[in-house]
């Protein structure tokens, strides 16, 4: 598999609070499989939205400590008994993370690019 970086959707652990837990965080994967036309689409929204989202979370709070995003230039082998993706996420979050994640993005989505939640999902 050869993987590229999202451009403007990548950020280290950038606030000193994240890194003075006494634990580590939690490693998360996530896995999205985007249709083929709407790959353009989906590049665009990371890269102007959920992007700077994340950065803003990031660079305020202190219950995500990274957020990197990949996608896949090309796919050498495939389990046909896994699901299709195209795109990754590695997302290292704190316990506290899926109590405070909608609101959170819903206001880094609103600052980056003046939409809400659940139209940036649709």
């Amino acid at each position: 598999m050869h993987i590229l970086l999202t451009p403007n959707s990548n950020f280290p652990p950038q606030s000193q609070q994240t890194r003075k837990r006494w634990f580590k965080p939690l490693q998360v994967v996530e896995h999205i499989d985007v249709h083929e036309g709407q790959l353009d689409e989906f590049r665009n929204i990371m890269m102007h939205r959920n992007g700077p989202a994340m950065n803003l979370i990031l660079s305020e709070r202190t219950w995500c400590h990274s957020f990197y995003a990949l996608e896949t230039e090309e796919v050498w082998v495939h389990h046909p008994n896994y699901p299709g993706w195209n795109q990754l996420h590695f997302i290292a979050l704190y316990p506290e993370a899926p109590f405070l994640y909608k609101r959170d993005f819903e206001h880094g989505l609103s600052q980056a690019s003046g939409i809400q939640f659940d139209d940036n999902m649709n």
